[in-house]
């Protein structure tokens, strides 16, 4: 009886070890955690545990691009944000625009992208403080690492390292802002032919449902209130620095926390 030939696909030459499909099986379950972590640790309220492990595990997550604040829109979005900008033209006139803007970008998908590309501004500037906040913090945890001295020298020492790696992720955290708002700003000026661009981040509340039922629009004042503005600063063609940043004590994540914060697809 002639012998059976078997399948090419059941030779060595296919067939993976346990220890391959074992490390292989590993590869691509560690790959699905950094996934699901990414949003967890993105937006609050977030664990303390998925910030610290985000923290650990933030260059394999970057390399890959995976650190996106994926939120669903439903029940309870929050506010929306607009960036306003004012153009200095070489001729000397003014031009005002704002992103998103559903009248100038279009179709809904290059409008949407716009619409995240003013979320992520939202997003970086509310990771920072301005310099007295930072600075009463600072001085308030450095006081507490004194008194903790005195008692309990390792949980002081325990303090202070995490004080540590607080100020460098908020340094980190702020040139990754400046940076983001400078390649905006060029891309403006690139796109308009601009000398000078000035950039304000407004935050849109969510209108009540009855003010819709009486026919306002997204567009009236008390939905754009200024108290929740907050000043990108400045860009110079000619220039890679950023200018006139908001004023001392002005903080972006304060105000708009305040009307809650939340990535909704709100339309501007």
């Amino acid at each position: 009886m002639p012998e059976r030939k078997s399948n090419s696909l059941e030779t060595n030459e296919f067939a993976w070890s346990s220890s391959k499909r074992f490390w292989i099986s590993w590869i691509i379950a560690f790959h699905l955690f950094c996934v699901a972590l990414a949003p967890l640790a993105a937006v609050d309220p977030r664990p303390v545990l998925a910030v610290d492990m985000q923290r650990a595990l933030r260059p394999y997550s970057e390399s890959l691009y995976l650190l996106h604040g994926y939120r669903f829109f439903a029940p309870e979005p929050g506010p929306s944000h607009i960036v306003r900008y004012q153009i200095a033209l070489p001729s000397g006139e003014l031009l005002d625009g704002q992103f998103p803007d559903r009248d100038e970008f279009w179709p809904r998908l290059i409008y949407h992208r716009w619409f995240m590309l003013s979320e992520t501004v939202f997003q970086h500037v509310s990771a920072t403080l301005g310099e007295e906040e930072l600075g009463q913090w600072q001085q308030q945890v450095e006081s507490e690492i004194e008194a903790l001295q005195q008692t309990d020298p390792r949980a002081a020492g325990r303090l202070s390292a995490e004080l540590k790696r607080e100020l460098q992720d908020h340094e980190r955290a702020l040139a990754i802002r400046n940076d983001l708002v400078i390649n905006i700003g060029k891309t403006l000026l690139q796109r308009y032919g601009g000398e000078k661009i000035e950039m304000r981040l407004v935050t849109r509340v969510i209108p009540p449902p009855q003010d819709i039922a009486m026919g306002l629009r997204l567009d009236n004042d008390r939905y754009l209130p200024a108290e929740l503005s907050y000043n990108l600063g400045t860009v110079y063609a000619n220039t890679n620095d950023l200018e006139s940043l908001a004023p001392e004590g002005e903080n972006a994540a304060e105000s708009s926390l305040k009307a809650g914060q939340g990535r909704g697809d709100n339309t501007p």
